[in-house]
């Protein structure tokens, strides 16, 4: 069998009053992706392929013509079912262009406990042609871009709520792995012991991990690690009077020498860099907000 070759095609637009990120992928992912965690809207349409999205402790499966929702500062990752194709398109955006009636749209979700739409087939070209026309327009900036995306981002949250009236059934999920990615959650910034974790359960550490790392693609040191890293950059990013040192106490790393290396190691930056650089967007982000309501 060939191995599919990923196609990506990736777009970033930070113009005026407009910041945007686009993406469509197509290929075959062989492990899950890290922990991620953006500011802005992040929307993923899943034109072929299945796997479940693991967001905020929870995980939402997912299958071909599928709509999965993350909000902003959410922490989360993609968790494909290999070796099959995977075909998507992404979208990230400020929460503020998706208008005022977001607000409702995102209420409606948390209260319904879901982050996955179903799409029916008869509005899959809709969908598809949304993402692939904000791609197109960011990657040619032909006269008016700006004026074309804000209008695709409103066509596309009004189809949201189209799709809100019909909420999928809730999707059942081990309950072992539903409890363990809870109790990770809940825990990840104290020291946690395997013999602590075996009694909790009632089960063996080496149990709890391989069941663990078949749904969630990843061990649960690695996971512990990674949710670790999102908070000491919440942290960064929310807290500049907080030295760095204490940033990483706080985000569950006894050893300042570990929590460098690791973070150095998935970030590619130093945290005094990223809490550099998180200042300077966060600069540039208030100066757009500023001349929206001018």
């Amino acid at each position: 069998m060939k191995t599919a070759v990923p196609i990506i095609r990736e777009f970033l637009a930070v113009q005026g009053a407009i910041s945007v990120r686009s993406r469509w992928f197509r290929g075959r992912l062989n492990k899950p992706l890290p922990l991620a965690y953006h500011d802005g809207l992040e929307c993923h349409f899943i034109k072929q392929g299945r796997g479940s999205y693991l967001i905020s402790g929870k995980i939402y499966p997912f299958q071909d013509n599928s709509l999965i929702l993350i909000f902003s500062r959410e922490a989360h990752a993609l968790i494909p079912r290999t070796p099959e194709i995977l075909e998507k398109g992404t979208i990230i955006f400020p929460e503020s262009l998706a208008g005022r009636d977001f607000a409702e749209i995102k209420k409606q979700f948390r209260r319904l406990h879901i982050r996955h739409l179903a799409v029916p087939d008869g509005e899959t070209a809709r969908f598809e042609a949304i993402f692939r026309n904000i791609s197109d327009e960011m990657n040619r900036k032909d006269r008016d871009w700006i004026r074309v995306v804000r209008f695709k981002i409103t066509e596309f949250i009004i189809l949201i709520r189209r799709l809100l009236a019909h909420p999928p059934p809730d999707t059942r999920q081990n309950p072992l792995v539903t409890r363990l990615i809870a109790y990770l959650e809940e825990h990840y910034t104290q020291p946690l012991k395997v013999d602590d974790m075996a009694r909790h359960f009632g089960y063996s550490y080496s149990y709890l991990s391989r069941i663990f790392t078949r749904h969630i693609g990843c061990g649960i040191k690695h996971f512990i690690i990674q949710r670790r890293i999102i908070e000491a950059r919440r942290l960064l990013e929310e807290e500049p009077a907080l030295k760095i040192a204490a940033i990483a106490q706080k985000s569950g790393f006894n050893d300042f020498a570990s929590f460098y290396d690791y973070f150095k190691s998935i970030l590619k930056m130093t945290p005094g860099a990223y809490r550099k650089k998180a200042y300077h967007e966060g600069r540039k982000a208030y100066i757009q907000r500023t001349c929206n309501n001018q």
